[in-house]
């Protein structure tokens, strides 16, 4: 008696191929934005840990606002990983004009800074993708005016105020910084690095959002647009309580920010 042995045809066998082809070019899009808010949502917990961390220095110095991050924090926490955010891992390729070995971050790098020895005596090569608000604590860093440094989160206007938040390195964003001329433009071809708010105004999150930790130690999502509003400092004349100068109009915002949400 003969047997036939069923089999797929090769045409049959293309077609299915074909049809997983197509259905995988279906999916992966929306695989990757799952990953990208997935990604997004780890960062978010990150930042609340930090909430936690800069809560109880606070606690411990009479309200004092922390005059640095990952260094002065130090005592507080103990996981080096808790300064990447999950989008941004990878070390930078920029390496800093003022500073050999030292890398600058990006939307999707990290910053790194080589053999940093932290206050318990051991030496270690940090690299994050988190920066700080140097307008907070006093810091010589930022130059400005001390009136308008947070050094307490007894101040009025804290919930507005950032503290740390996706970025590209620490800044002392001013009230006349433009936005990015393109996605992804921070840094200048000088060294003169101006316009320091365009290392958090970075595409790193769905939506054109970042991450940001308050000094009141909330963290929400912020949209890029909104950046501008934010009280980086106490005398900042957007969004502020109404008593804090006049206000400024925003800036032109191009071509690649016009479809984020408004502030």
């Amino acid at each position: 008696m003969n047997r036939h042995t069923k089999a797929f045809t090769l045409i049959e066998l293309l077609v299915v191929i074909s049809i997983i082809a197509l259905l995988m070019s279906i999916m992966m899009p929306a695989l990757a934005q799952v990953k990208k808010i997935a990604q997004a949502t780890i960062c978010m917990s990150n930042l609340r840990h930090w909430g936690v961390v800069g809560e109880m220095f606070s606690g411990d110095n009479n309200g004092e606002a922390p005059s640095g991050f990952y260094y002065e924090l130090h005592k507080y926490y103990k996981d080096l990983k808790l300064l990447l955010c999950p989008s941004a891992k990878k070390k930078g390729t920029l390496e800093d004009w003022d500073d050999p070995g030292h890398f600058k971050g990006g939307t999707f790098k990290a910053w790194f800074v080589p053999e940093v020895e932290f206050p318990d005596g051991i030496v270690r090569d940090v690299k994050g993708s988190y920066g700080m608000n140097m307008h907070v604590g006093g810091s010589d860093f930022s130059e400005t005016d001390p009136l308008t440094d947070w050094l307490t989160t007894r101040q009025k206007g804290i919930d507005r105020a950032p503290f740390i938040a996706d970025s590209a390195g620490s800044g002392v964003p001013l009230p006349e910084d433009e936005p990015p001329e393109f996605d992804g433009e921070i840094y200048l071809s000088d060294p003169m690095n101006v316009n320091e708010i365009r290392s958090f105004c970075i595409n790193r999150h769905p939506a054109g959002t970042v991450n940001v930790l308050f000094l009141d130690w909330h963290a929400r999502k912020v949209g890029l647009k909104e950046l501008w509003v934010l009280k980086w400092h106490r005398r900042w004349p957007r969004g502020g309580d109404g008593g804090n100068g006049p206000a400024v109009s925003l800036p032109d915002w191009p071509p690649w920010m016009e479809r984020f949400r408004n502030p």
